[in-house]
């Protein structure tokens, strides 16, 4: 296909339940050794952990000959909201993720991944849009004087007025204009509004940040095979591409969190069926 192997990254988003070092021995069975870090609890939320605390968590990576290739701090579920109109909570958000950016210059990762927020949606959008776009130059000119590039993701019509579509999260990216700040692809979130990776390469010019494999009914965030998306034909249109970067299969079902490794088998070996061998 084109694909390879080296360009699949596991995420601790399947291990809410147990601890990270059970996720690190799940990823070492899989002969996975490239990481993105979910920031959330209870395994890395940014405001438990103090720069040395943060040098002893990277070192239990680094000893299992792992890296981190994306920090995604948590921001869906906790009042984060970089185009919110309350200037403190904004300035909360901005400031978090700036934190986050300290913690990927202390972790060697070279990417963080953000969302565009939102604003009440019985405002009209176009203030939210601007206060996101201020946003990501104010964070991404930080990322630059740390070389972190930032991947940002698009959400859902339930969840943002901002960036739903390719096209409106390619418009937002443009209007950043900076060379760091990056578009991905996330193949569920893009289901939902009968989207595709064609779309986002298509918006992108072929040049994607990141992406988030997983399959949906859409919705669910769930394993491939166990959802309605033709995500074989994605990845053939991802390798057509040239894709050199990295795949993350974020499986966040609730459905699987109690066996987590057989989930995460699963995933791997169904990337492994469609992937070129290295």
């Amino acid at each position: 296909m084109g694909l390879k192997r080296s360009q699949i990254a596991l995420g601790n988003y399947a291990h809410p339940l147990y601890s990270f070092d059970r996720f690190l021995d799940c990823a070492e069975s899989l002969h996975i050794n490239s990481l993105e870090l979910w920031g959330a609890g209870p395994h890395f939320y940014f405001y438990d952990y103090t720069d040395e605390r943060a040098k002893e968590f990277f070192k239990k990576i680094q000893d299992r000959g792992m890296k981190i290739i994306c920090m995604t701090p948590e921001q869906c579920m906790y009042p984060i909201n970089i185009a919110c109109d309350d200037p403190v909570m904004r300035q909360r958000s901005i400031d978090y993720f700036k934190k986050g950016i300290d913690f990927c210059r202390i972790m060697d990762c070279p990417m963080l991944l953000v969302t565009p927020g939102k604003g009440y949606f019985d405002q009209p959008p176009e203030a939210a849009w601007s206060r996101c776009v201020e946003a990501l130059r104010e964070i991404g000119v930080y990322a630059a004087g740390a070389k972190v590039g930032l991947a940002v993701e698009h959400l859902t019509h339930l969840s943002t007025n901002v960036a739903v579509t390719a096209a409106q999260l390619a418009s937002l990216v443009k209007e950043v204009a900076l060379p760091n700040v990056g578009g991905m692809v996330d193949t569920d979130m893009a289901g939902r509004v009968e989207e595709g990776v064609a779309d986002y390469l298509s918006a992108f010019g072929n040049r994607l940040s990141h992406v988030h494999l997983v399959d949906g009914m859409p919705g669910g965030h769930m394993v491939p095979g166990d959802g309605v998306l033709q995500l074989e034909k994605q990845m053939r249109q991802l390798a057509a591409s040239g894709y050199q970067g990295y795949i993350t299969p974020e499986i966040m079902h609730s459905s699987y969190q109690l066996e987590p490794e057989k989930a995460l088998e699963r995933t791997v070996r169904w990337m492994e069926s469609v992937f070129a061998e290295d």
